[in-house]
């Protein structure tokens, strides 16, 4: 089953957020190495995380992610 690019960024900051124990997570790598663990180009992740956003499911500092609980029950 082909899983889209926002299900595999989803699972990623899913992940990040129960292992840092918070809902604010740091990105561990850069955007370029989760774009190669996710497997797309970069400008995918940006463009991706800025859609994500704007509809409200999370906000974006430099290596801060910040996600909005709803996240976790629509993925």
């Amino acid at each position: 089953m082909h899983r889209s690019l926002r299900q595999r960024l989803v699972a990623y900051l899913k992940a990040e957020s129960v292992r840092q124990h918070s809902a604010s997570i740091l990105l561990p790598v850069t955007k370029t190495h989760l774009a190669h663990i996710i497997g797309v180009q970069r400008t995918s992740i940006s463009r991706e995380l800025a859609k994500m956003q704007k509809e409200g499911l999370l906000m974006c500092e430099k290596k801060k992610i910040t996600l909005d609980r709803s996240m976790f029950n629509r993925y």
